[in-house]
């Protein structure tokens, strides 16, 4: 089967379009397919440029991670994809290419794509939004069971059920003596970001002063409150090595002071979701030995692989440390039995072999 890939590659950009990328490209090969990662050439991602910048000299010269697919451009117009395609991956989402995916979706490809979190939990939001996706897409690959499951009250084979996967063989524990806690900072404005992160501020250093050989990798920026450790962003596979694998512990932001509070739904129940929240770095972690610790209902439950040790009623300074407490003194069995889990279901390898099979069936019907 052939298959296209509208995304992004490692070296030219970080972040985990290009991992995500990478990693469809990869496992839809080893699965036997013939597959040829596009890079658009947008007015926000100029690829000669990029290769210029970086200093490579060709397509051929960026890094296809052990793996045999090609890399080619295309044009805004769509220009560039061989029509021959059995299908298209979606895996750009700058609105200034959004007019890619008319265009080839106009011309007849069969596209998919493998979003983030989708329904709010309100029936009348929900239609409208499967609705939008029908409209854009030929098969919705659902990242979340939840969603999956929701969807059917509006169709029956449009969307299914495919977990995000994540490369197992890179994922490794790579964990210090003492307890290594990771975070990440908003990228809001700068009184947001500092709110973003408050809970694990306030618990770290409680935590800090009892156990004061925990250390802290910070994404972004140096937290001085902690004495954390900057680590910048970094590229695939670095990312993994210097901090992914390296920690004991991860703590997402408080969303709410996030770009991902827009997409806040609170339910009569109580409960509350961020549409368009997915987390990579959740799994990535899990994947790699270490925990997690969250607010209930900001990171979806089913991404997480343990959650009676890892979800707090709410980001009180003394509820974060007293689960972090007991993460640490029991980490070495929750470590083992939350990989386990992980790996069961998010091997990159076993996920693609899903998309695959189910869109192949979805084209042969």
């Amino acid at each position: 089967m052939k298959i296209g890939i509208i995304g992004r590659h490692p070296e030219l950009e970080n972040g985990f379009n290009a991992v995500m990328s990478i990693l469809f490209a990869k496992g839809l090969t080893t699965h036997g397919s013939i597959v040829t990662l596009y890079l658009p050439d947008s007015e926000c991602h100029n690829v000669k440029a990029l290769l210029h910048q970086f200093g490579i000299a060709s397509l051929d010269n960026l890094n296809r991670y052990g793996s045999s697919f090609d890399i080619k451009i295309t044009n805004i117009d769509g220009s560039g994809v061989d029509k021959n395609e059995d299908f298209i991956i979606w895996q750009s989402y700058r609105a200034q290419e959004d007019i890619l995916r008319k265009t080839l979706k106009y011309k007849g490809f069969f596209i998919v794509k493998n979003p983030p979190r989708i329904f709010s939990g309100y029936t009348s939001k929900d239609k409208a939004k499967y609705q939008g996706l029908l409209k854009n897409y030929d098969f919705i690959a659902a990242s979340l069971y939840t969603d999956f499951k929701e969807s059917m009250k509006f169709g029956q084979d449009f969307i299914h059920y495919v977990p995000r996967g994540f490369d197992t063989s890179i994922l490794v524990p790579d964990k210090p003596k003492y307890p290594m806690i990771g975070l990440d900072k908003s990228v809001k404005a700068q009184d947001s970001r500092d709110l973003s992160i408050r809970h694990i501020v306030n618990s770290g250093i409680k935590l800090q002063s009892l156990l004061p050989k925990t250390e802290y990798l910070s994404l972004r920026d140096n937290i001085k409150e902690l004495n954390s450790k900057r680590i910048r962003l970094l590229g695939y596979p670095e990312f993994y090595e210097k901090f992914i694998n390296k920690i004991w512990i991860y703590i997402p932001i408080d969303f709410d002071y996030s770009v991902h509070n827009k997409g806040k739904n609170i339910l009569d129940n109580g409960t509350h979701r961020y549409v368009g929240l997915y987390e990579n770095q959740v799994v990535e972690t899990q994947l790699a030995g270490g925990l997690v610790v969250s607010r209930n209902g900001d990171i979806p439950e089913e991404l997480v692989m343990m959650p009676d040790i890892s979800y707090v009623d709410s980001y009180d300074s003394n509820e974060v440390f007293e689960i972090l407490i007991n993460q640490i003194n029991n980490f070495e069995q929750y470590s083992a039995e939350t990989r386990c889990k992980a790996i069961e279901k998010h091997d990159y390898l076993k996920t693609t072999k899903t998309l695959l099979d189910l869109v192949s069936l979805k084209l042969k019907s």
